[in-house]
């Protein structure tokens, strides 16, 4: 089964090749109807790793930007913008599942998973260097307002 990737960068697809292929939530789903996710496939004990795969592919995705010698909008706000997708992608199920399937499987889910998601929240806004990247881009922002 083929992977789904945040990216094409190397550096998110091996974050989330991590995770056994064998997860519905990490699998692509073009195979399936409207590219709507496998529900009949997922199970609570899928969540986790992959909520945790796709956690780090996102850092990976922030910290390659953070790093980047790029300073073009797409480089810095186009990549923050997609960056994260195989996080909002598992999330959405996640969210769908923890708010109508109120199974004790799905609660112990959300209870191991809700501080692991309240630290990832924070790691997200503390990517080194993200900041600066966000802040030179409305900088250059300004200045194009400012010089026409």
């Amino acid at each position: 089964p083929t992977l789904f990737s945040t990216t094409t960068d190397d550096v998110s697809l091996a974050a989330a090749k991590k995770v056994s292929v064998d997860n519905p939530l990490l699998r692509s789903w073009d195979d399936q109807p409207f590219n709507l996710p496998p529900f009949n496939s997922i199970q609570p004990g899928h969540f986790k790793p992959a909520l945790e795969s796709a956690m780090e592919a996102h850092i990976a995705d922030l910290e390659a930007i953070a790093s980047s010698t790029e300073d073009d909008f797409d480089s810095i706000l186009g990549a923050y913008d997609r960056a994260g997708s195989l996080y909002s992608r598992v999330g959405s199920v996640y969210g769908n599942y923890i708010s109508s399937l109120n199974t004790p499987e799905m609660q112990k889910v959300q209870t191991e998973t809700a501080p692991i998601l309240s630290r990832h929240s924070s790691k997200c806004n503390n990517v080194p260097g993200l900041f600066e990247k966000m802040e030179k881009m409305y900088n250059m922002r300004e200045d194009k307002l400012k010089n026409g």
